[in-house]
């Protein structure tokens, strides 16, 4: 296998991050706002009282400054590569090529990310320099579990994405991942606050592994069952879409016509 193409995927797509700073400018922007309307929102609720459920005022700073760091990371952009490649054609170049279409969508979507992360890594060290958040010492299963939930999110968007050759318009998904973590992924409250019962039901879809779930142990309040759970939960989800990514695919291409190219 070809390693050193997927290189050259992934630096190229490095440099087409860095060529486009305004992207990276208002990122960071937005991200700051979607913080102060959380933020304020939450610091209305504690003036009437002391804590939420064992949250303190602080806690819920912390929780939402790391939900959006965690949420520059685990964005949905990748979803739609392969449906500007269907509609355009642009699909026939790369079947063509002596490599595998998934490494090459996984090396194009390290290499957009690896702007964010950085500027994540960069943001996060400045709020805990000045001590607006905290979080401990990461353990190699907790690490573990970051890079399985990453992974799991490139591989459902990949499914998803998959859905662009029967579906002519994709954006109304975007709307819908957005919302789904907003409701099931903690970014506009942590799962916790629920009652047990539907918190338990909403943790067993894998939306809370792109969000909630991270943040938690990015804060150091998951423990080493907790961990290891949703480390199984994560494999088993992965295995899932990455089996239904392969029916789609394959059902895909025998459908697909290579339209405009």
């Amino acid at each position: 296998m070809n390693y050193k193409a997927y290189f050259l995927i992934f630096k190229n797509n490095l440099y087409i991050s860095l060529s486009y700073r305004w992207n990276i400018i208002s990122g960071i922007l937005l991200m700051i706002l979607q913080i102060m309307v959380s933020l304020f929102v939450w610091l209305t609720i504690f003036d009437t009282t002391s804590n939420v459920k064992n949250y303190t005022v602080t806690d819920m700073i912390s929780y939402f400054l790391l939900s959006a760091l965690v949420g520059v990371t685990f964005s949905s952009s990748h979803i739609f590569r392969l449906t500007r490649m269907v509609r355009t054609g642009q699909l026939n170049m790369v079947l063509i090529r002596p490599y595998s279409f998934l490494l090459d969508s996984f090396s194009n979507f390290i290499g957009s990310k690896m702007i964010e992360f950085g500027t994540t890594i960069l943001l996060a060290v400045t709020l805990y320099s000045v001590g607006l958040t905290t979080w401990h010492g990461i353990s190699l299963l907790e690490l573990l579990l970051l890079l399985t939930n990453f992974t799991l999110l490139f591989i459902f968007g990949s499914f998803l994405g998959s859905l662009s050759f029967w579906l002519i318009q994709m954006w109304p998904l975007k709307s819908l991942y957005n919302s789904m973590m907003a409701i099931f992924g903690g970014a506009l409250y942590p799962l916790d606050l629920l009652p047990d019962k539907w918190a338990q039901l909403i943790t067993l879809t894998p939306f809370p592994l792109f969000g909630y779930v991270n943040i938690r142990l990015l804060q150091g309040e998951l423990h080493y069952n907790e961990t290891l759970y949703y480390l199984i939960l994560s494999v088993i989800w992965l295995i899932i879409f990455s089996i239904g990514y392969k029916i789609l695919w394959v059902k895909g291409l025998k459908k697909y016509e290579g339209v405009n190219a």
